[in-house]
């Protein structure tokens, strides 16, 4: 059998072939292809804010960047997933603090930075990534 294909068994009896792109890596190209960057167009049509619209353009073309990069399986896809996991995480951590000083607490920014943990800890431990890439984060 070769690495990269993985056998199943029962009813969902057939063949998987773990380089590409697909089941949670699909759906991590999904999001921050996709999903991410409209959100974030979304976010700078109703809130046109300079700074705030600044920033959110800058996370909507990284993530664009970083999810094309994944779906394409270039050399620089995990060094730049790291860079906007990273990125999502401080930028959720910031607004948190802003959050607590001004006592307006709500659970959006941990949200940000439970998603970047938990895709962190995908490309770390996953077998497609592995397969697909060559290595993990």
């Amino acid at each position: 059998m070769q690495p990269d294909v993985l056998k199943l068994t029962g009813p969902e009896a057939g063949t998987v072939r773990l380089s590409e792109v697909g089941g949670w890596l699909l759906l991590f190209c999904i999001d921050f292809t996709i999903l991410i960057p409209a959100r974030a167009f979304l976010e700078i049509i109703f809130n046109p804010w300079a700074y705030a619209s600044a920033l959110i353009s800058c996370l909507a073309v990284l993530s664009l960047v970083t999810g094309i990069n994944v779906w394409a399986r270039t050399s620089s896809a995990l060094w730049l997933t790291k860079l906007m996991l990273a990125v999502l995480f401080c930028m959720g951590l910031l607004a948190l603090g802003s959050e607590i000083a001004s006592r307006t607490f709500d659970y959006g920014d941990i949200d940000v930075m439970a998603q970047a943990v938990i895709w962190f800890f995908y490309f770390k431990r996953s077998k497609r990534v592995r397969t697909t890439f060559g290595r993990s984060l």
